[in-house]
């Protein structure tokens, strides 16, 4: 019986003495791994100034006396790339009782990585950094790019829209909803996995933003909280906004219908526009009517919320009334008694660019824009020289303006076969075992 005993001691002697050997094992593996992941990502910051920048920000975190910063700090600091921080920090965020942040965040890496959100506009990782960087250009708040990558929801919106946009054209179209209706819940934005978002966007705040499915944004613009980019109805098909280069819309503007706001154009606050914008108006009011020229050439990059840089309408003659200057929200009309032969009023420009183009008739909206363009005194006429000197010029401007990708978007080409069953199969090993 005592040999049994001493045999049962050393038994339980030698389980002990492998369960601590086996866990410092298994802490000295985790630390050495965690070790080689920060010096890889040492290297990998010399050539990436964004994760320079947010490791920087992460080592400040580290010497704080908070545990929970040095283990934030931790956790950062051990990511080798942008893309993997990005992608940690998302699935974290989407995650719900469902779907676990460790199935989503290797899905999210490899379309961060390796999927091109547009094609010529690069991969989704990429978009991800430029619309980092353009947040410390406009945002007052801004104290560093990890700050804004954790915590500010409007970007954390746009790069959760760019991968649901990705499974979107590659054909994972429930995939894509199930992204963008959990970032509703999640940061009260709602982007429609169709919609097209360019290089450079910032959305302010965040709360309250919706994108329809054909709406289509140029790079470097900004949109401020509670901006609607929505249809008119129940109009099927191409139904939406498409907004130019550096386009500023206020805080609680709806843009609604398929129309086109030119590039440079500002919209002031709670404004609705109906109708088309020439390059460079600046449109106020319900509905929307055009008060002047925008003096930047991307108003928003500039962050110019209250139109003060705005060179605005001025009647020639002081007893006219000047509101009347526009007969609807954006058609340029002027009602005003041009004594003066040597300046057009609207429908003389109209008559003349009719001379000028019989063969191929220029729509109201052309008309609009030429118009604008050319009443460079701001005054809702157009002097005749200028209307001979530089008619024709501005003419082709504006019929190339309107063939652009984003004024006129086709829908994307209908991913493959081997594309689709690619993604679709990523997704079904991530969860597996009756997770979804």
């Amino acid at each position: 019986m005592g040999g049994d005993e001493a045999h049962l001691r050393v038994g339980i002697t030698s389980g002990i003495a492998a369960l601590i050997l086996g866990e410092l094992s298994h802490i000295t593996i985790n630390f050495l791994v965690r070790r080689r992941r920060y010096f890889q990502a040492e290297r990998n910051a010399a050539k990436c100034p964004a994760l320079a920048a947010i490791r920087a920000e992460a080592k400040a975190y580290r010497c704080g006396s908070s545990s929970a910063a040095q283990r934030l700090a931790a956790s950062i600091l051990t990511q080798r790339s942008f893309e993997e921080i990005m992608a940690a920090r998302l699935a974290v965020l989407l995650k719900d009782d469902v779907i676990r942040a460790r199935d989503l965040e290797p899905l999210f890496l490899r379309i961060l990585l390796n999927q091109e959100y547009e094609p010529g506009m690069g991969t989704v990782g990429s978009l991800a950094q430029a619309d980092l960087d353009c947040i410390g250009d406009r945002d007052p708040a801004y104290a560093g790019p990890l700050s804004a990558l954790l915590c500010f929801k409007g970007y954390q919106a746009i790069q959760a829209h760019r991968i649901a946009h990705v499974m979107w054209t590659k054909g994972c179209k429930t995939w894509a909803l199930l992204v963008q209706s959990r970032a509703s819940q999640v940061f009260s934005v709602d982007i429609h996995p169709g919609a097209i978002l360019g290089k450079g966007l910032m959305i302010d705040h965040g709360t309250g933003v919706v994108i329809g499915e054909t709406a289509v944004l140029g790079p470097d613009c900004t949109l401020l909280h509670n901006v609607t980019l929505g249809a008119t109805g129940k109009d099927k098909g191409d139904r939406h906004p498409k907004l130019g280069e550096g386009v500023l819309v206020g805080t609680g503007a709806c843009i609604l219908g398929n129309i086109n706001i030119g590039d440079g154009c500002k919209i002031g606050a709670h404004s609705v526009v109906l109708k088309s914008l020439p390059s460079g108006a600046t449109a106020i009011g319900i509905p929307a009517k055009i008060v002047g020229r925008a003096k930047e050439e991307k108003p928003g990059k500039e962050m110019d919320t209250s139109l003060k840089q705005v060179v605005k309408y001025e009647p020639s003659n002081p007893e006219d009334n000047y509101q009347s200057h526009w007969l609807d929200s954006v058609k340029h009309v002027c009602p005003l008694k041009c004594e003066k032969k040597q300046q057009l009023r609207l429908e003389q420009v109209q008559e003349r660019l009719k001379a000028l183009s019989p063969n191929s008739p220029l729509t109201e909206e052309q008309v609009d824009g030429i118009f604008f363009a050319l009443d460079t005194n701001c005054e809702g006429t157009v002097a005749k020289k200028d209307f001979d000197s530089k008619a024709q010029d501005v003419m082709k401007t504006m019929k190339q303006r309107y063939k652009r990708s984003y004024s006129d978007p086709s829908p994307p080409d209908s991913p493959t076969l081997k594309q689709t069953k690619s993604l679709t199969s990523q997704v079904q090993r991530r969860l597996t075992n009756g997770k979804l």
